[in-house]
């Protein structure tokens, strides 16, 4: 999960919003919202500035940075996907 994951779900929180109220904000579905807070998919360059503008007096600021994922931290995310899940 990237930091832009970790921040968002805290910046939210401590805004005190539901996904649905946040995503709002930005323009975006609660389901987009959802999957970014859990890392499963991220924003585009145009609502991380978004996200940007609207964290910004945050303790919890998003940067771009943030959802960048560094080459180890993509192996090892591709490295769990191969491993089989116990049902």
């Amino acid at each position: 999960m990237t930091r832009g994951a970790h921040k968002l779900k805290a910046w939210r929180e401590a805004s005190g919003l539901r996904q649905g109220a946040a995503a709002k904000r930005v323009g975006v579905s609660q389901g987009a919202w959802s999957a970014w807070e859990t890392g499963h998919k991220r924003p585009n360059i145009e609502q991380i500035v978004k996200l940007a503008a609207l964290t910004a007096s945050s303790e919890h600021a998003v940067t771009l940075h943030d959802f960048v994922e560094s080459e180890e931290e993509a192996e090892t995310r591709r490295a769990w996907r191969k491993v089989p899940r116990s049902a």
